[in-house]
């Protein structure tokens, strides 16, 4: 099937604005008056605005075009929330529109139908650029689906937050343009789900989805408020539509029989050829009644899908007549699809009743674009008008800012001066850890260096301690000779004893004889010392390798049963130095961001809201959680899984772990609730806790257990073997595991891991954010892809995680 020609898409036609206006034809004379500014002044802005508005009304189907009215849609907006310009007001303005449908003229003194205008321009272009897209290769699909998710958040937003001015903005036709797009976007995901030949139970799932968004939008087409609008465009939808329903409730069917074909459900498998073929050739009934220049395309599609379905069937249907000879039961006997019938209307007095064999599954959800985006908004035309609430709300949210960069560098602070005492107490500067003690110090080379530039420093050392003792030779001499002299004078004069100047001469030569007697012991120690430094000097001046003979060894650290941990302080000197180097990045990366945060515009969007919200949320925004707080979060609920998993005889299997069912209690514990969905497990000798064993595996029992994980589970969290139960793989407790890593994930990176793609999570494909891989450890990194494993058998139970 992947070989098929392309369904054509359903695109819609744009509003065109009848005449041209001057939006700021009153403006000027409210910013004197309010602003306290000259209005005339802002000329170059009233200028850009209007032409702003020029070249979105004017625009093309491309991508140039889109991020015009964006930017466009965006500033009106801002203007709305600048000046008064809703009805009646000062500055209200004069907006004409044509009907995109009935071509009547709508007009409106509120630039909230101009929003409405462009918003519904802004999706009419995405359904565009989505059915002008080949579908032929993965970009192209990817491009396809992209562009129609975009188209359908703004007929959602249209649909929701505006009132319906004119009957183009009617909601029911609303709802069905949103309908048509989310069902264009499967298809897309079907064409490259069968490119990639899927499992057929996948592509059962997103035929079925497909076939409910159309019933969908073929219902609301229908309604009486839509059906009297007198278009041709609306009737080629109905043809359009009527034809979808039978070409993907015939794929339904056809994913189906291969299905059954693949259980060995022979009559069965016959069974749902035989209803594709039919519903194919009941909808080529309506099909024909397509404008001309589209039937070429559709009768090529129909022709290989006949084709492919119809050789099947011949196969099928000649081996069970030859070789299997099963019954060939009826479509409404097949116990999958009792009770499950749905009425499809395809005209006024016709009704379809078509049997479900399969749930749908969305893939494809609305995806808007964020009008607080710099890149889409562009700058604010008139940034330097800011209202006066507004200024304040800024000034608040900057204290709020700088109060939390102060709390962030104090903790940062703590926690640098706590790593700093660790590692001061293992004393690690006091072991050489890059195996330093097997070669020679720097500063001892150093010390080699110095002494073979000075190859006299020997002898001039032993000069210098000569001169030295000369010089103590000298005083010594001296000294006596003065005591002498003066042992004499006292002998020859007796009167002399009682001068107090002679006495003052005998204390100080007194001291002076103590001062040498000290200077004496000095020398001799300095003699001794210098004997020391001597040899050192020669051992110094010794060639390298005789040098390293004399020099002792750690012989513990050559131990080779010391090598291992060595190695490891080793690896914890490194990781630390890389760690301090890491929250160095991460504050200054902080800083900038706080600095770079301007929500000026994003306050002055939402100006209606209360602004301790706004300051609240963007405050918290991106902002994640730190590792310790994670780990103490999964722990509590490890701990709640565990009582869960180990309970005899019957373990508990929960089945909806999220982070919406984590409650906090009165002691800020984390308490793991919503027990509706869980389910006890018959008892195991193995340890093998299972719901269902293989051979109890009905069809019955997968469509109940369908149901069950339908109505209780969350697709964002569910295992793979919850998505795909036609391949009989066991539902155990590791279902538990694997909404566990999906949690963890989300505790991280407050985003899931495969969000609602159905192919994602049977895949298990995810990656970690480029942008956050460092921020934490690797272990918890690992311990996110150890339970995501999508091999049951290999995905670690609540013990080992």
């Amino acid at each position: 099937m992947e070989g098929c020609p392309r369904l054509p898409a359903i695109n819609f036609d744009l509003k065109l604005s009848i005449e041209s206006i001057d939006l700021c034809e009153k403006i000027p004379n409210y910013i004197t008056a309010n602003y306290q500014e000259n209005g005339a002044n802002f000329s170059n802005e009233c200028e850009q605005i209007n032409r702003l508005r020029e070249n979105a009304i004017n625009c093309s189907t491309d991508e140039s075009s889109v991020r015009c009215l964006k930017r466009y849609y965006c500033q009106l907006q801002l203007l709305r929330n600048r000046f008064p310009m809703l009805p009646d007001t000062e500055c209200s303005v004069r907006f004409t529109w044509e009907d995109a449908f009935q071509k009547d003229e709508n007009t409106y003194n509120d630039i909230r139908f101009e929003e409405a205008c462009i918003l519904y321009n802004i999706g009419a272009i995405y359904s565009r650029l989505g059915a002008n897209e080949t579908r032929k290769t993965h970009e192209s699909m990817k491009n396809a689906c992209t562009d129609f998710r975009y188209g359908a958040a703004c007929f959602e937003k249209l649909r929701d937050q505006y009132t319906p001015y004119s009957t183009d903005f009617t909601p029911e036709l609303l709802t069905c343009q949103v309908d048509i797009l989310l069902a264009q976007a499967h298809e897309a995901v079907l064409e490259k789900s069968l490119l990639d030949q899927r499992p057929h139970s996948i592509n059962a799932h997103l035929a079925m989805q497909i076939l409910e968004y159309y019933q969908m939008a073929l219902v609301n087409l229908m309604k009486p408020g839509i059906n009297s609008i007198a278009s041709k465009i609306f009737r080629e939808w109905r043809v359009a539509l009527t034809y979808k329903l039978s070409y993907y409730l015939s794929i339904t069917y056809y994913c189906n029989g291969l299905i059954a074909e693949e259980n060995k459900k022979h009559g069965e498998s016959v069974c749902y050829f035989e209803n594709a073929i039919e519903r194919l050739k009941d909808g080529w009934k309506n099909a024909e009644k397509i404008s001309t220049d589209k039937t070429s395309i559709y009768k090529d599609a129909h022709t290989f899908t006949i084709d492919i379905i119809m050789g099947k069937y011949k196969i099928v249907k000649r081996d069970n007549d030859n070789v299997y000879f099963e019954k060939v039961p009826a479509l409404s006997s097949l116990p999958t699809v009792q009770g499950n019938l749905i009425k499809v209307i395809l005209q006024k007095k016709r009704q379809l009743f078509v049997y479900i064999i399969i749930k749908g599954a969305i893939v494809a959800k609305p995806q808007a674009f964020d009008c607080h985006d710099p890149d889409v908004s562009g700058p604010d035309i008139f940034q330097k008008l800011v209202p006066m609430d507004i200024h304040l709300a800024v000034s608040e949210y900057s204290e709020e800012k700088a109060k939390l960069l102060r709390e962030i560098i104090q903790l940062m602070e703590n926690k640098n001066r706590e790593l700093e005492a660790f590692m001061n107490c293992l004393q690690l500067d006091r072991i050489p850890l890059n195996n330093e003690y097997l070669r020679l110090p720097r500063e001892l080379l150093d010390c080699c260096a110095t002494i073979v530039t000075r190859p006299n420093m020997s002898k001039d050392l032993v000069s210098t301690m000569q001169q030295l003792n000369s010089q103590h030779l000298d005083i010594t001499e001296q000294i006596n000779e003065f005591e002498q002299l003066l042992q004499s004078f006292e002998e020859n004069n007796e009167s002399i004893k009682s001068n107090k100047e002679f006495k003052d001469l005998q204390i100080n030569l007194k001291t002076i004889r103590e001062m040498m007697l000290q200077a004496n012991e000095n020398n001799t120690e300095l003699h001794q010392h210098m004997t020391t430094i001597i040899e050192h000097l020669k051992i110094l001046n010794l060639p390298l390798e005789q040098l390293e003979k004399t020099l002792p060894i750690i012989t513990e650290l050559d131990d080779e049963t010391n090598k291992s941990k060595l190695a490891c302080l080793r690896l914890l000197n490194e990781k630390v130095e890389t760690m301090k180097k890491q929250r160095e990045t991460l504050l200054n990366d902080f800083r900038k961001k706080i600095e770079d945060d301007d929500i000026t515009k994003f306050v002055l969007m939402r100006r209606q809201e209360n602004h301790k919200t706004r300051l609240n949320e963007q405050r918290t925004n991106g902002i994640p959680l730190n590792e310790r707080q994670i780990l103490r979060i999964f722990a509590d609920i490890c701990n709640a899984v565990s009582a869960c998993h180990y309970r005899r005889p019957q373990p508990i299997l929960h089945r909806d772990i999220k982070l919406e069912n984590i409650l906090i209690d009165s002691h800020q514990s984390f308490v793991l609730c919503d027990f509706g969905s869980a389910v006890m497990l018959p008892p195991s000798t193995t340890n093998n806790h299972q719901q269902y064993q293989s051979n109890q595996l009905t069809t019955t029992i997968i469509q109940q257990l369908e149901e069950e994980i339908q109505r209780y589970t969350t697709l964002s969290y569910r295992a793979p073997e919850m998505i795909d139960l036609y391949s009989r793989l066991p539902i155990t407790l590791k279902v538990d595991i694997w909404a566990m890593g999906c949690l963890l994930y989300k505790l991280m990176f407050n985003t899931m891991p495969f969000g609602d793609s159905i192919l994602a999570i049977q895949n298990g494909t995810f990656v970690i954010p480029d942008d956050m891989s460092q921020v934490y450890s690797r272990d918890l990194n690992k311990l996110v892809r150890f339970m995501l494993e999508i091999d049951i058998n290999k995905r670690p139970d609540i013990w080992q995680v």
